[in-house]
Order: C-alpha cells, then sequence, then structure tokens
C-alpha cells in the first residue's frame, strides 16, 4: 500500500486503470464498521477537473444501503464519502495500490 494522491488516482483511472483502497464501513445488518477493501473503477466530474465522486466495486454490496443491497457493482460514491471513508481519514494522501493497464 502506498500514498496515493488525487492527482494520481485520476490519471490510473483516465489511462484505463483501477484502484484498490481500503476504508472503514457500516455494516447494517452486523451493526458495526468495518475495515473493508474496494476497487475504484471510475470517477464523476462536472467541470472536467473537480471529482464529484467515484464509482466503486464492491465484493459486499453497496455500502449506502448498510450492505443490505447485495449488488456492488459501479456503485457511486460521493466525494466525501472517499474523503471520509478511505483511510488515512481526512487526508488528501490515502492508501491504496493503483492497478495501471498493460496495453
Amino acid at each position: 500500500w502506498t500514498g496515493v494522491s488525487l492527482a494520481a488516482l485520476k490519471k490510473c483511472l483516465d489511462d484505463g486503470g483501477a484502484a484498490v483502497m481500503s476504508g472503514l464501513f457500516y455494516d447494517a445488518e452486523a451493526r458495526l464498521k468495518i475495515n473493508h477493501v474496494i476497487a475504484i473503477i471510475g470517477y464523476k466530474t462536472e467541470d472536467g477537473d473537480h471529482v464529484d465522486g467515484f464509482f466503486i466495486d464492491d465484493s459486499w454490496g453497496d455500502y449506502t444501503t448498510g450492505y443490505r443491497n447485495k449488488r456492488g457493482k459501479s456503485v457511486y460514491m460521493p466525494f466525501e464519502d472517499w474523503k471520509n471513508m478511505c483511510k488515512p481519514i481526512g487526508c488528501w494522501g490515502k492508501w491504496g495500490h493503483l492497478i495501471r493497464r498493460f496495453a
């Protein structure tokens, strides 16, 4: 795991890659917060520069439902959720692994 900046994450996604990041997520059925890993597969931007949020694949399902919905493909994660939930909390340099696409 390495420090991943927002710029590096955007470039990796723009180049067709993905990222694996860890975070703290709430499991409604277990009623507890869990350390968990997600794959970031894309991002949304309105103006071409500012990131509004990310599209994630989550093997446990949709975190926005407390994992009641088990479908975790292309779940939208608002930027504030990413900033607050993906470790380290409140820090711009996130822990993650960038997976680059090879031609």
